[in-house]
């Protein structure tokens, strides 16, 4: 959460994440979840949803065995892009649906 105060709670973006707990003891830290959120982090730091393509590949054991499952993850998040009070996800939810798109095209 970026605040939990009193009706203005909210939750991080990506960016707010950053590289900030990966490969952490805790379960969050080595999930699917958290290496979606830092792909959107990375192609929002590069303007370029392909610098989180290649984060992905990069760092994933098995990237093509999990590939349809991030797909999903990243289109779930992409969903936050048109909500009232979430103005602030906006721009990660624009590189959640590139990176779908990426990915989806993905070749070998």
């Amino acid at each position: 959460m970026a605040s939990t105060k009193a009706n203005h709670a909210r939750l991080k973006t990506p960016s707010e994440f950053g590289s900030r707990g990966l490969r952490g003891a805790d379960a969050f830290s080595n999930s699917l979840l958290r290496q979606a959120l830092m792909a959107i982090a990375q192609s929002e730091k590069e303007q370029n949803a392909q610098a989180g393509r290649a984060w992905l590949k990069n760092e994933l054991e098995n990237y093509w065995d999990k590939r349809q499952t991030i797909m999903e993850l990243l289109r779930y998040l992409s969903t936050t892009e048109h909500i009232d009070h979430m103005q602030h996800w906006e721009s990660p939810a624009m590189y959640a649906k590139y990176l779908v798109e990426l990915l989806r095209n993905d070749g070998v």
